[in-house]
């Protein structure tokens, strides 16, 4: 009897052990089938859009970011830090929590310099927040083709993802991205 039980765990374990590895292998599979669909994505969107010039926060009214479809989802713009090789798609729409495949709009908007964007620290994602330092530049290209280029100004970690803390007046851009293992959350502010 203590055979049979001794071996049956010895097989349960063997089987845990390989439905690890395999759940393992096959979120870094999917991790880097993301990374390359948003790479595409934004790719594809700089190609629709008119050609990237400077530009700066224009005091207009009318503050809504003009959007640019593609594959049944709605785009505001590309982010992009060519000191680390990133570039990837903004979706509009704020989905009440769901990260979703790419970094969202979260709030506001690039032309009166209050522009949140949210997403998970996961590749394809925001994972270049774990790389960023006080003192890096990043741009945000809107569909018009307008770059705003930034400097991180703060990096911290906090569990605090209240609408008052991530929409502070004193950032034209923040950027959080949620730990994927946890629930902590980098934020990234710019001026």
């Amino acid at each position: 009897m203590r055979k049979k039980l001794s071996r049956v765990l010895m097989i349960l374990g063997i089987l845990l052990a390989v439905s690890a590895v395999v759940l393992f292998l096959g979120s870094h599979w999917m991790a880097g089938r993301n990374a390359t669909l948003a790479r595409e994505t934004a790719e594809k969107m700089l190609e629709l859009m008119p050609p990237v010039a400077d530009g700066a926060p224009d005091g207009r009214l009318n503050v809504e970011m003009t959007v640019l479809e593609l594959g049944g989802e709605d785009f505001c713009a590309v982010l992009e830090i060519p000191a680390y090789d990133v570039l990837l798609p903004v979706s509009n729409a704020w989905d009440g929590g769901s990260v979703g495949e790419y970094p969202r709009r979260y709030a506001g908007s690039v032309h009166d310099s209050t522009l949140v964007v949210g997403g998970s620290d996961a590749k394809g994602q925001l994972a270049c927040v774990e790389m960023l330092s006080i003192g890096d530049t990043l741009s945000v290209i809107d569909t018009a083709g307008v770059r705003y280029t930034y400097t991180v100004k703060w990096v911290e970690k906090t569990s605090d993802v209240s609408r008052e803390n991530l929409c502070k007046d004193e950032y034209a851009l923040t950027l959080f991205a949620r730990n994927t293992y946890g629930g902590e959350y980098t934020l990234i502010r710019c001026e």
